[in-house]
């Protein structure tokens, strides 16, 4: 064996990768690390096998084994190189995936092909586990009870689920960017301003306080496709990628049985406020009315004491048999009958007054003094002032400066 024979198998043998050579489209060699990823016992196991021998059937690429391993190395015979991901199956029936790198090497006398494995079965394993989840993902969204939007971390709209379309009536094709659905979503420039205005105060609000930013919700008025315009409460969710998940939930009948509720309101409070008009002015006429009976009374009652029972009490004064008598007592009773409503003012008010007190009070009332009273009642005047004392500390004016009669001419109409 030559110098360079002696360097080859020296490399050959104690790189970490495992190193294959391949001549006519056969095993011939392969070094320790090429039998420990393959689980082989020894050499021998491996050597005269086709690449294909090694491997399911059919390629992830759905290539069958078989044709593609002789279509690869017959690339890098021709080339000098070739490189590309292959699966195989080791010993103990383990998928093992590899970075293939074929080199055509002269060996012996002959142009074989030097090939280097590197294994990337972890990576395999992961992107399809990725894609396993992404496509789980996708589904989820794609069922979602609501419109559902995804946007790449460049603004970009990489896919909208089937209730978006019925939401709003735009495909993927229609709104390629968040640009395009501004202007599309909100075409009133006004009303896209203030859109624009309380995203950048809510970015703002964001910047300052991190933690608000999961939370967040915002409900616009967009149109729809068909020019229709729907209220949506939209909430957008970050996602890994630097992107986002944006959901649309469709609050139009939320939202109008709410603008009725605030209508219902406003017409129930204006009902309220002209039926508080009407009872003001109930009040106003029932006080005039009140008023009005309350000086027609007062005005009968003056009346009655000025011209009527005075002569009444001069009648009483003759001497008269008594059935004249009984009947000027009857007339005189019917009468203050008649002027009864401020006797019953003063009782329903004062309820301790005592029958005397109560005529005391009606004599004082229509000007009598207490010489006339103790007559009029056959009582002594000292047993007239006894009464009044103590009508005043009933009404509660004891050691007060005010006449009995001016109090009651003021208090008690």
């Amino acid at each position: 064996m030559n110098e360079a024979e002696e360097r080859f198998r020296l490399l050959f043998e104690r790189t970490r990768d495992p190193v294959l050579l391949i001549d006519d489209y056969r095993f011939i060699d392969c070094n320790e690390a090429a039998l420990q990823v393959m689980h082989c016992k020894g050499r021998d196991e491996l050597i005269g096998l086709r690449p294909f021998s090694i491997s399911p059937g059919i390629q992830p690429d759905g290539r069958f084994s078989s044709e593609k391993d002789r279509e690869v190395i017959d690339i890098a015979l021709g080339k000098g190189v070739n490189s590309f991901h292959w699966e195989h199956r080791t010993f103990g029936g383990d998928r093992l995936w590899t970075d293939v790198s074929l080199i055509a090497v002269p060996y012996k006398g002959r142009k074989v092909v030097h090939t280097t494995w590197r294994d990337i079965t972890r990576e395999k394993q992961l992107e399809e586990s990725l894609e396993v989840q992404t496509q789980r993902f996708m589904a989820i969204v794609d069922n979602a009870p609501f419109a559902t939007v995804l946007v790449d971390a460049g603004g970009k709209w990489a896919y909208v689920n089937t209730r978006f379309r019925e939401f709003s009536g735009y495909d993927l094709y229609d709104i390629p960017d968040e640009a395009t659905w501004f202007l599309m979503a909100y075409p009133d420039r006004d009303y896209r301003s203030m859109v624009l205005e309380e995203r950048r105060l809510e970015v703002e609000r964001f910047r300052r306080n991190p933690s608000l930013r999961e939370g967040r919700k915002y409900t616009f008025t967009v149109t729809c496709k068909d020019r229709s315009r729907k209220v949506a409460r939209i909430i957008p969710v970050s996602l890994p990628s630097g992107g986002y998940l944006k959901t649309f939930i469709d609050v139009t009948e939320r939202e109008e049985d709410r603008e009725g509720l605030k209508k219902a309101e406003g017409e129930l409070a204006a009902k309220s406020a002209h039926l508080r008009e009407l009872n003001a002015a109930l009040k106003v006429l029932l006080k005039e009315k009140h008023d009005v009976k309350l000086e027609m009374e007062l005005s009968i009652t003056e009346n009655i004491n000025k011209s009527v029972l005075p002569f009444i009490g001069e009648l009483k004064k003759g001497r008269h048999d008594g059935q004249y008598m009984a009947c000027i007592e009857i007339i005189e009773q019917n009468i203050k009958q008649v002027v009864s409503p401020f006797l019953h003012k003063l009782t329903s008010r004062y309820p301790g007054l005592t029958l005397r007190e109560t005529q005391i009070i009606d004599l004082v009332k229509n000007g009598k003094a207490t010489k006339e009273i103790a007559q009029a009642l056959k009582i002594s005047q000292s047993a007239v002032n006894f009464h009044r004392n103590n009508i005043r500390r009933k009404l509660g004016i004891v050691n007060q400066r005010i006449g009995l009669l001016t109090y009651l001419s003021r208090e008690l109409v």
